[in-house]
């Protein structure tokens, strides 16, 4: 079928500030239902993507737009984050609804930000939305700038400076290297580092506490190595809507692409994303014809075998838990040079190798890092849930100084504030050190225990696989680096619990 696309199509929101949208209809004068992303990050480059290609929903018998927000492209106004997106959500959808080549129902879709969009637009119930899929985001914006009460620095600060001021762009990382810098570039970025996260500030730009009044089902598409996969499982687990799904894959925050290269390694073929629209567009499908969809509850990628399986839950049915004990060990934090953040669920954009799988020997044998444990897998093992690291911790700071304070950076966090940095590695044969999942936590200097939530994981690791767990005190920049050295303990007693399944699970596949 032919497409034709209109340009920069203008549109008022209810206090007149005018909008522009770029528009794909099918070339047949018939109304149809419409797929609306609104998008922070300029019309013109966000498709076709993985998670929203118009030609796909054109070819499917949908309309496709794609609105440039409030104060960003070429929508006039001021964008603030989370502040107007509720209200300027509910007027797009009904300017949709009521244009001629719409038959009055939308569906929405986008990744990150356009994501959490959806969420707030469906918060405000506008009465054509149909069904969302918010791809790798959040329903509880405090995960953007937090992970466990530690500011999520790298993120926020090159987000606010480079991809919303367009400063800083040949070095993003500067950002974080002076943030009084960044703050003065990006004003805003000192709230959302010094607001904690229980805050009114963070409370009055969610709509978390309003999960149980929607009523357009959700597709929640996530990745095991997202910035966004605690957030998106804990999505999941707030729903009342037997029509909400989920699709979990092997990908990182990468733009969109649901890649299967994440950071430097290929996760498997299969794990690409290049159904994932298909999905999200029989999901919609379903929606608007009012039944339930036929996708399963959860359809997870499993890292290893390199396969995708249907389940009705997650974790999945019949888990059990191994503990495995830690080894005692101390380590130096020195905030004039702390431990590199190498890959990860993070993200630093427009820095190269940032995300993902990444390997950590180099970090093996510095004297802030803590080799906590090697335990060698006697058997095949199905990792399959929630990964906790449960830390007897002691800690000897440095005197603090009587004029010192708290940088901006850590100014939520407190001047005494130890942070304790847990990676999972599996050891590879080549010798490389590949992370599975990552943890931050933040103590007080008289705290003994320290629990840090390392988020999920589902990986086949074979028989006789190393695993590894390296413990520090910084990992910069992603987290801010805590403004007085001091010497950290792991103790006797301290834990690492992981989450297994029995491998006949994987006689399944979606």
């Amino acid at each position: 079928m032919s497409i034709i696309l209109q340009q920069d199509v203008p549109f008022q929101l209810r206090d007149g500030t005018r909008c522009v949208a770029e528009v794909w209809l099918p070339d047949d004068g018939v109304p149809h239902p419409a797929v609306l992303m609104r998008t922070p990050y300029f019309k013109e480059q966000r498709t076709p993507l993985a998670h929203a290609d118009p030609r796909k929903a054109v070819a499917r018998g949908y309309s496709m737009v794609i609105v440039d927000h409030r104060g960003r492209g070429g929508s006039e106004g001021a964008f603030d984050p989370f502040v107007d997106d509720e209200q300027d959500g509910v007027d797009t959808v009904a300017w949709v609804a009521d244009q001629e080549w719409c038959d009055g129902r939308v569906v929405m879709v986008g990744t990150s930000y356009e994501g959490v969009a959806q969420w707030m637009t469906a918060a405000g119930h506008p009465p054509a939305l149909r069904a969302i899929a918010p791809t790798l985001s959040s329903d509880d914006n405090i995960d953007i700038a937090f992970s466990n009460r530690v500011p999520e620095l790298a993120t926020t600060a090159i987000w606010h400076v480079a991809v919303l001021s367009g400063a800083m762009l040949d070095d993003t990382l500067a950002a974080t290297r002076d943030v009084e810098a960044a703050i003065t570039l990006a004003p805003r970025l000192a709230q959302w580092l010094g607001q904690p996260p229980d805050s009114e500030y963070w409370s009055s730009r969610s709509v978390v506490r309003r999960r149980s009044d929607m009523t357009a089902p959700a597709l929640i598409v996530a990745g095991w190595y997202d910035f966004f996969q605690q957030a998106s499982l804990r999505a999941l687990e707030r729903s009342v809507d037997n029509r909400d799904r989920m699709i979990i894959g092997p990908w990182a925050h990468d733009g969109g692409g649901l890649s299967h290269l994440v950071g430097e390694t290929n996760v498997g073929i299969r794990g690409a994303g290049t159904a994932v629209f298909d999905w999200i567009l029989d999901f919609h499908d379903a929606a608007l014809q009012e039944r339930d969809p036929e996708l399963p509850r959860v359809r997870a990628y499993v890292l290893g075998a390199k396969k995708w399986l249907d389940l009705e839950t997650w974790p999945p049915p019949g888990t059990q838990g191994m503990t495995l004990d830690l080894a005692p060990g101390q380590f130096t934090v020195d905030p004039k040079s702390p431990v590199p953040t190498r890959g990860g669920r993070g993200v630093q954009v427009f820095v190269n190798g940032s995300i993902g799988v990444v390997d950590q020997q180099p970090l093996v044998g510095r004297q802030d890092v803590h080799v906590a444990l090697r335990h060698r897998l006697e058997d095949e093992t199905l990792l399959a849930g929630p990964i906790t690291a449960r830390l007897k911790t002691r800690t000897q700071p440095e005197p603090t100084p009587p004029d010192a304070k708290a940088s901006p950076a850590t100014v939520s966090l407190g001047i005494d504030a130890r942070l304790w940095v847990a990676t999972l590695c599996i050891s590879r044969p080549d010798g490389r050190l590949h992370n599975i999942a990552e943890g931050v936590a933040s103590s007080s200097p008289d705290d003994e225990d320290v629990t840090v939530e390392l988020g999920d994981t589902f990986y086949l690791l074979p028989a006789d696989t190393e695993i590894v767990l390296l413990v520090a005190g910084s990992s910069f920049p992603r987290w801010p680096v805590p403004d007085l050295g001091a010497d950290q303990a792991v103790i006797t007693g301290s834990t690492i619990s992981l989450t297994t399944v029995d491998t006949t699970l994987l006689d399944t596949e979606a």
